[in-house]
């Protein structure tokens, strides 16, 4: 997929995101080459842009390409990408609290949607419920305000995608 224009910065812009100290300790769980892939979606509902993010060496990384193997997908829209971008927070918690705010806002122009592609399991032993537990008790209790509390609720809630 060539990547030109505006789009061709979304690999450098999330790079960057990614390396910052916070997004480090954030993902700090997460296994040695599990993928998530980032689609950032086109008006069309066509990806614009596929990068992958993997953990390798305990660090994070971006690769300019769709995943081969993503235990998640997720599929944002160029506005909501630069809002997550924008964002300096250096607490995890409110970062967390941005980005589930775009997954369940019903403005479309700023909306992310995910696709779970891995089992329970896989999430739980490939570390992925620890980025959730990294939020600490600011991102549970917006959790908690969606009715999402517990390991039980967020099984259910994932399930339910």
């Amino acid at each position: 997929m060539e990547q030109t224009g505006k789009n061709a910065d979304y690999t450098k812009r999330f790079s960057e995101y990614f390396e910052r100290e916070v997004a480090q300790h954030a993902a700090k769980s997460i296994s040695d080459k599990s993928e998530i892939e980032l689609q950032i979606i086109a008006n069309d509902l066509v990806a614009a842009e596929s990068l992958t993010f993997m953990k390798e060496g305990g660090k994070n990384l971006i690769h300019p390409r769709p995943a081969v193997d993503p235990h998640i997908i997720f599929k944002l829209t160029p506005s909501a990408a630069d809002e997550i971008l924008a964002d300096t927070s250096t607490e995890i918690g409110p970062i967390g609290v941005n980005i589930m705010k775009l997954i369940i806002s019903r403005d479309p122009s700023k909306k992310i949607s995910f696709q779970i592609k891995a089992g329970i399991f896989t999430l739980i032993t490939k570390g992925y419920f620890g980025v959730l537990t990294a939020g600490g008790g600011q991102f549970m209790a917006f959790l908690a305000s969606k009715g999402i509390n517990g390991i039980g609720a967020i099984k259910a809630a994932l399930k339910k995608k």
